[in-house]
This record gives C-alpha cells, sequence and structure tokens, in this order.
C-alpha cells in the first residue's frame, strides 16, 4: 500500500532538499503513509510528475484543493479508499448509529462564509425560473451579506460578517439561538447545493475531521478554552500575530445515516505539518491525533473524516474567540512527533508505525 518506489524515492528526496521543518514533515508524511490505497497514489504520483516536478508543494496543494476538497467527487469516498472505510465487509468495525462526534469549526474563515452565502443563493433563488427552492430571503435576514449576488459584493460584506460572528461570540449562547438558527440553515442549504449533480457551481470546501465526543468529553474539551481544543486536535488555526482574531466553535453531533466516516491519509491532510502517518495495521480502526501543546498526558485521540453534512444551533456547544498565536511549528514539531511517536508505540507495541524523523 501506498506510493511506489519510484515515487518514495522521489519524495525522500525532495524532504532531504527543503529547507523548513514543516515541509520535510509533509513530504516525508507521503511516502511513509502506508494507508494511502495504491489506486490513489498512482494517480497522485502521475499528476505531481506530469504538472510539478519542480514545485512539489504547489502540486500536492492543487492535488488536494482539486481531488480532495474543491471536488463533488472527493477522492477519499471512492471505492479505491474502501480500505479506508469504516463498515467495509471484511476490514473495519462500523459506526453505531448512536454515535456522537465533536469537531471544531472557523466560523469566521472566508471559505465558511462563502459556504454560507452560496446556501443562502441555492435556497432562495428560482430553479429554472420557475418559483422558489426551499427557503425566503427574510429567512436568513440577519445574516449579512446573505443578498449578496455578486463577488465584490461579498468582498465588501465579509467584514459585516466577521463583526456580526465575533460580537454573537462575546454573548450567552442562549440569547444568539436566532442568529445562529439562521447560520446553520444557511450552512444546510450550501451542503444540499454540494449535493447537487445541477449545480455545478458549489462543492464541498473539506472533509469534516471528527473526533468521539466521549472521548472529547472525557478529555475534558468542553470545558477548557478554544486554544486547547486546537492544540490537543492539532488543529492549525490559530490567528497569525497582528490577524484579526478567529471565531471557533465546539460542535457535537450525530451522523446522518447516509453519511461514512473514512480513516484519514495524507493525501487527505494534504500540505497540513500536523498530520502524522499512524500505525499501518490495517486493523486499527482510526487515525490518533496529535497533541501540540508543551505537556500532553492524556492519550491521543481517534479521529475520522467524512463529507460535510448537515448541522443544527443545537449541536453548538462552545462558541470562543481565538486570539493567540499558534506554536511555532517549524521549533517544535520534531518534539512533536516524537512524543507522538512515543504514545503510539504504547498503544500498538506490534504495528509498525513510521518513525518521526523526516529522512
Amino acid at each position: 500500500m501506498g506510493f511506489n518506489r519510484r515515487s518514495k524515492a522521489f519524495l525522500r528526496k525532495q524532504s532531504r532538499i527543503v529547507s523548513t521543518v514543516a515541509t520535510k514533515a509533509i513530504f516525508t508524511n507521503y511516502f511513509r503513509d502506508e494507508r494511502i490505497p495504491d489506486d490513489r497514489a498512482n494517480h497522485c504520483s502521475k499528476y505531481i510528475e506530469k504538472n510539478y516536478s519542480k514545485d512539489l508543494v504547489s502540486g500536492l496543494n492543487f492535488y488536494t484543493e482539486h481531488n480532495i476538497r474543491n471536488t463533488r467527487n472527493a477522492g477519499f469516498v471512492d471505492s479505491k479508499n474502501d480500505s479506508n472505510r469504516l463498515g467495509t465487509p471484511g476490514n473495519l468495525p462500523g459506526r453505531r448509529a448512536d454515535c456522537e462526534y465533536g469537531r471544531v469549526l472557523n466560523l469566521s474563515h472566508w471559505a465558511f462564509y462563502n459556504a454560507l452565502i452560496s446556501g443562502c443563493q441555492y435556497l432562495v433563488s428560482p430553479p429554472n425560473g420557475h418559483g422558489k427552492r426551499k427557503a425566503d430571503p427574510v429567512d436568513f435576514d440577519l445574516l449579512p451579506g446573505a443578498d449578496c449576488s455578486v463577488s465584490i459584493d461579498k468582498d465588501r460584506n465579509f467584514q459585516e460578517y466577521y463583526n456580526w460572528i465575533v460580537n454573537l461570540a462575546e454573548q450567552p449562547l442562549g440569547d444568539t439561538s436566532k442568529e445562529f438558527g439562521q447560520l446553520f440553515a444557511a450552512y444546510n442549504g450550501y451542503v444540499l447545493a454540494s449535493e447537487d449533480a445541477k449545480n455545478t457551481g458549489v462543492y464541498p470546501y473539506e472533509p469534516a475531521w471528527i473526533t468521539p465526543w466521549e472521548a472529547g468529553l472525557l478529555s475534558g474539551l468542553d470545558h477548557q478554552n478554544v486554544e486547547s481544543w486546537c492544540l490537543a486536535l492539532g488543529v492549525d488555526s490559530f490567528p497569525k500575530p497582528g490577524n484579526p482574531a478567529n471565531v471557533v466553535a465546539l460542535l457535537k453531533y450525530r451522523l446522518p445515516p447516509a453519511y461514512v466516516i473514512y480513516r484519514p491519509t495524507a493525501l487527505e491532510a494534504g500540505c497540513y505539518p500536523l498530520y502524522y502517518p499512524n500505525q499501518a495495521d490495517p486493523g486499527a480502526d482510526s487515525r490518533r491525533t496529535m497533541h501540540c501543546g508543551p505537556v500532553a498526558d492524556s492519550a491521543p485521540l481517534k479521529e475520522w473524516i467524512h463529507l460535510q453534512c448537515p448541522l443544527e444551533q443545537a449541536n453548538l456547544v462552545s462558541l470562543q474567540i481565538l486570539k493567540y498565536p499558534f506554536p511555532n511549528v517549524d521549533t517544535s514539531l520534531t518534539s512533536w512527533r516524537s512524543r507522538h511517536f512515543d504514545k503510539l508505540r504504547l498503544e500498538y507495541p506490534t504495528a509498525a508505525i513510521p518513525i518521526p524523523r523526516y529522512i
């Protein structure tokens, strides 16, 4: 499983050439992740070698963007990835219908805002000029920019939306139910639009990364601050120094029956240095998150991915404003990976676990 010998040699060579620790880790993740099915690895290799042989980072970014995120046929839900699909007969156990999952979501990100506007437009615009779809414009009267229709309006109204969501984050959740009711209604419109084969302009913007809520609860995520959420889950969404703060939501939900969850691979992580290719043991039913804090006494959390799914206001557990920079990745990543490797080795003493060094 994974990339062939030629591709691994190419990636290994690139990992020795690049200067930053984060980029070395990205290349290493690709050639050491044995969970990537052969067909998917070969497809990625041929694409990179043909189009981006001299600029591997750009090639991996472009491949992930157009084959994993910004496409209706995301590679991880293809039958070629069934080895990572939970519930595949003879492979991995299925999920229980009553399982609850935890997830962090940046509500102040441009991509999320763009998804909201796409959802509003899909719900209120007439299909083929015959009547309305599922909603009236007044259903989104509290959501800034919901009535905009061209990109210049989106650019202009994003700041208004940003100020709005920051203001909501400073209020008790019980006082903002109507606003978040409209926000999640718009988000669900986006999910419908991304699933509509006739609607070619809206696609999912990323897989949803989740962890079992029970494990997250036992780790105390719902009682911690937003910085702790990101450190425990390896979410590199901290604002950069001098940039506006981010508004981050902690969500808890059950997946609709039609949705399937998968073990993530380096292909889904793309050029994301905080991913770590976990044990190659085919019986291990999940990935483990890499804690990025200075101290990590708790066990790594299980982690899966799924397609974007409908959400409700009731799924919103906590909303906080993220104000502090993420710890410096280049100076800390080596120690994080080494510590994570030691934890995996204790949890899976007989599994083939990729070593943390880069070359």
